[in-house]
């Protein structure tokens, strides 16, 4: 039997196709053969075949629609399973999966062969085929650019321009096709005509706002060079992945003395290693090594290099997200892992995750993207083997010493020499390698066992103690070495004793704060360190010239790090002074402070600031609520997860906000009853926004009940609201008109203007699903006003975004293309991406009606990945717009045309998206039907 997807679907027995039955039985043998030989969940299915709002018989359905497929296929296909239902598949029996092989094994022409067209092409208009079929489509093309690449390194194979002319027209922004089209022209001796091609790549990216990439601009420059190389293989010209935060980090001063790992670690991650874990104590360079071996990699890879920092993560849990984020890949509400296995599908990539040993439950994580994802290669740093299936490990060996009581010869030193002159120079500028000087120093060396992290410790020192004087004092510390584990390798003690010797030369003030401040994740401030460990700036200072701390600007503040061997140095300190629950006491009260009054201000004109000071202090609240839950002090982590819900929620970290939520929640026995009812009321609203209307409603009605018994007119009203939200998501208008009122009744009773422009707000949104425009109108002009008047930014963009839907639906277009545009700039003020995913829908809404089909597929592209990305669902009169608006785009556009677009859109980043969103605002507003790219 044979089962075809990459085109229509198809099932073959014996040459002889198969009638499957109807639409949706079709559409479930394909979710299915999507995941051949994987349970999939009923819910999974019913979702697939019926969307997020199935009819209450979607399960007998389902079960009948089963039936029929197993009389159709054979009963033994399909079998039932703990949670759904698994369809059985040799792989030669599936086309995908001969696709895959074939690609494997280097056969592309015929695993090209296999397309018939679009996958899945008559299933195209169900929302889940459409998410797997950009991923097989962008499968076949990284195939087919592998094939052409083979093509071009035959000799005298110009027969592949046309080839490639087409898939330039048809992919105008995929800047492989374009490099290769380039080469092509050149080694057909046009060289004028590849040049010509160069600047048609730079017109096409530039009007999306973009330059070609460093690849094409090389190869450029090499055309015009004429050089050599370009006769016999192409230079890299593949597209990176979208821009995350994963840019490998950059250091100022040059690697010492690796040149041989450099090589030998290259050389196993060119060839068949897919994961490479370098391992070695705290301070043997493993950071630093990983990232000059991505250096030299990045040309070997399509999608070049990205780096994951984990050192500041706590929790294994948040493994996932942050990988995902620094590569710009948006998550799957649901199962984060899988979506981020489908999100790198087809790319070529080295994955660095540096600083994994304190997350060692994560550890699968790697394993199974190495393993799952065909042209991914994963570098990790660790101080641990993480002991998965398929890794390498790699020990970093120390650097290379001089001969022990030796002078090192000055004109090439070791390597560990080199490192201590080159950072001895940056603490004392005219310090030299001389006399007793240069004795002293291969000595130093020696003794540090040629740790990098510890030799910069004792370089910093120069220009206190000279390095005779250091020799001393490592005489004085080294029997302290024999103190520690003996299992220990003895280059973690050495380095133990390196940071202990540093921490000796502290005064007793100074080394009391190293200890409090070791409780900190990630960054802080002055403020911070002076509330926490009543520091002051000289002794602040003073760390900081020795190396023990870090300072960096980020944003308009100065924020102070910590490395993680000194860290967790610092910790242990601190636990053997019995001072641990009284530092971390201190800092979640500050932590606490600090969260109380950024909820105080960001609903109002300073948001965007607070918010962003929040984000930055992110990894500083998980540390405080993990220590809080864990030594007993649930009710403090419950008054801080009170006064996080409204960040969590504007910056759409709303799945790991819910899970903070809920654990405090569940780990207070008798909380307080207001801060009850305000925890209940935050966990209801991030529910809401992640689709779970049941938790939501039930979260809101219980916080209701303990405020109504409370009184507090405040908290009534917050209650009302909550529950008001997912009454109307419920489709139950006359019940949430009838909350809001009762809570717009109460804030005018109390003078609460900001309350009051909340009730208003909805009470006109809720008249605009209604269709009663007489009355949604006056309410939501009143609250535009109010909002403006208490410069609460974020709910003002939508007051206007809802008055922009009004005149739409009024007819009255320039003015609700106006008034849209001015709702993403007034939410962009303060980062909101519930804001800024909702706009570009809008946009896209506004676009469909005026017939520019293909501006509308790409924003509406643009909005379902950042809703995506931060787990937002649409509410059903959203909905209804959307799937309006999706139609009238299918309706406009051929399959490759859809995907195309479809494609540019779900590649654009936040700010990519927010600007093409507005130039489409521009063009509408002008009344030219051009495109808006």
């Amino acid at each position: 039997m044979e089962f075809k997807i990459l085109g229509p679907l198809e099932v073959l027995d014996d040459g002889r196709e198969l009638n499957i039955g109807g639409a949706k039985q079709r559409a479930l043998l394909a979710a299915l053969l999507l995941n051949a030989n994987r349970s999939v969940t009923t819910d999974s299915l019913i979702e697939a075949l019926w969307g997020e709002r199935p009819p209450q018989t979607a399960s007998k359905a389902l079960q009948v629609y089963v039936s029929r497929l197993r009389k159709a296929l054979s009963p033994e296909r399909i079998v039932t399973t703990s949670s759904g239902y698994r369809i059985t598949v040799l792989p030669e029996e599936l086309d995908l999966e001969r696709f895959q092989m074939l690609v494997g094994q280097g056969n592309l022409d015929d695993a090209l062969e296999l397309w018939r067209g679009a996958p899945l092409q008559d299933l195209a208009y169900e929302p889940f085929v459409q998410a797997e079929s950009a991923r097989l489509e962008e499968l076949r093309l990284s195939a087919l650019e592998q094939r052409i690449d083979g093509d071009l390194a035959s000799a005298g194979r110009s027969d592949v321009i046309p080839e490639l002319e087409g898939l330039v027209r048809a992919h105008p922004h995929r800047e492989r096709f374009r490099g290769q089209l380039m080469l092509a022209l050149y080694r057909a001796g046009r060289q004028a005509d590849a040049l010509d091609a160069y600047k048609d790549a730079y017109r096409a990216l530039s009007e999306l706002g973009l330059e070609p990439s460093n690849q094409l601009r090389y190869l450029q420059q090499s055309i015009l060079n004429q050089d050599s190389e370009l006769a016999a293989a192409a230079p890299d010209t593949s597209i990176p992945l979208p821009p995350g935060t994963g840019a490998l980090p950059v250091w100022l001063t040059p690697l010492h003395g690796r040149s041989r790992e450099l090589s030998e670690i290259g050389t196993l991650l060119r060839g068949d290693v897919r994961l490479l874990t370098l391992t070695g104590p705290g301070g043997t360079g493993k950071t630093r090594l990983a990232a000059a071996v991505a250096t030299d990699l990045a040309p070997s890879f399509d999608d070049g290099v990205r780096f994951v920092a984990l050192a500041p993560l706590a929790d294994p849990e948040l493994v996932v997200p942050t990988i995902s984020r620094a590569l710009g890949i948006p998550l799957k509400v649901d199962d984060e892992l899988a979506a981020l296995r489908i999100a790198l599908a087809g790319r070529n990539l080295l994955l660095v995750l540096d600083n994994y040993e304190h997350l060692l439950e994560a550890a699968p994580v790697a394993g199974d993207l190495a393993a799952a994802v065909d042209g991914l290669s994963v570098l990790v740093t660790s101080r641990a083997p993480l002991h998965v299936d398929g890794e390498r490990v790699w020990p970093v060996d120390p650097l290379e010493l001089p001969a022990a009581d030796a002078a090192p010869p000055p004109d090439e030193p070791p390597a560990a020499v080199a490192l201590f002159t080159d950072r001895a120079r940056a603490a004392q500028p005219g310090f030299a390698i001389d006399g007793e000087n240069a004795t002293a120093v291969a000595e130093i060396c020696v003794r540090l066992d040629g740790l990098p992290l510890a030799i910069e410790l004792a370089a910093a020192r120069v220009n206190v103690l000279p390095p005779t004087a250091m020799v001393g004092r490592l005489d004085h510390a080294l029997p302290l070495l024999a103190a520690g584990p003996r299992d220990a390798p003895e280059r973690q003690r050495t380095l133990e004793n390196a940071i202990g010797w540093s921490y000796d030369l502290l005064s007793d003030r100074q080394r009391e704060l190293l200890r409090v401040l070791s409780v900190f994740a990630g960054s802080w401030t002055l403020s911070a360190a002076e509330a926490v460990g009543d520091a002051s700036l000289d002794d602040v200072a003073a760390l900081v010239e020795i190396s023990l701390l870090r300072s960096a600007q980020v944003g308009d503040e100065q924020r102070f790090s910590m490395l993680r061997t000194i860290r967790e140095f610092g910790q242990a300190r601190l636990a053997e002074a019995g001072e641990t629950d009284a530092a971390r006491l201190r800092h979640a009260e500050y932590m606490l402070e600090f969260a109380r009054a950024a909820k105080a201000e960001v609903r109002g004109p300073n948001a965007a600031v607070w918010l962003a000071r929040l984000e930055v202090e992110h990894d500083n609240m998980r540390a405080a609520l993990t220590w809080s839950l864990e030594s007993g002090n649930e009710e403090l982590a419950l008054e801080l997860a009170a006064a996080l819900w409204q960040f969590w929620y504007t910056h759409a970290h709303f799945v790991e906000g819910r899970r903070w939520l809920r654990l405090c929640l569940e780990s207070v026995d008798d909380p307080e009853p207001d801060l009850l009812a305000g925890v209940l009321g935050g966990a209801s609203r991030l529910a809401f926004l992640v689709g779970d209307l049941d938790e939501a409603r039930s979260l809101a009605e219980r916080s209701l009940d303990i405020v109504r018994e409370q009184g507090d007119l405040v908290q009534i009203q917050d209650g009302l609201g909550a529950l008001a939200i997912v009454l109307s998501a419920q489709e139950d208008i006359d019940g949430a008109e009838q909350l809001r009122q009762e809570a717009l009744d109460l804030a005018r009773q109390s003078g609460d203007r900001t309350r009051e422009a909340l009730h208003i707000l909805n009470l006109g949104y809720l008249a605009l699903v209604r269709g009663d425009v007489r009355r949604a109108e006056p309410l939501m002009r009143e609250s535009v006003e109010a909002y403006r008047e208490i410069e609460e930014h974020e709910a003002e963009s939508f007051a206007i975004m809802n008055l922009a839907l009004l005149e739409f639906r009024e007819d009255h277009f320039e003015e609700a293309v106006r008034l849209v545009a001015v709702s993403l700039e007034t939410g962009m003020t303060v980062g909101s991406k519930q804001s800024l995913a909702y706009g570009i829908e809008c946009v896209a809404v506004f676009t469909a009606a005026r017939e520019r089909a293909s501006d509308a597929a790409r924003l509406l592209a643009c909005a379902e990945r950042l809703r995506d990305e931060i787990g937002l669902r649409l509410q059903p009169y959203e909905q209804e717009l959307h799937d309006r608006t999706t139609a009238l785009v299918q309706e406009a556009l051929d399959d490759v045309e859809l995907a195309n677009e479809r494609e540019h859109g779900s590649n654009l980043t936040a700010d990519e998206g927010y600007a093409y969103a507005l130039a489409v605002c521009e063009s509408l507003s002008d009344g030219q039907a051009r495109r808006a790219e």
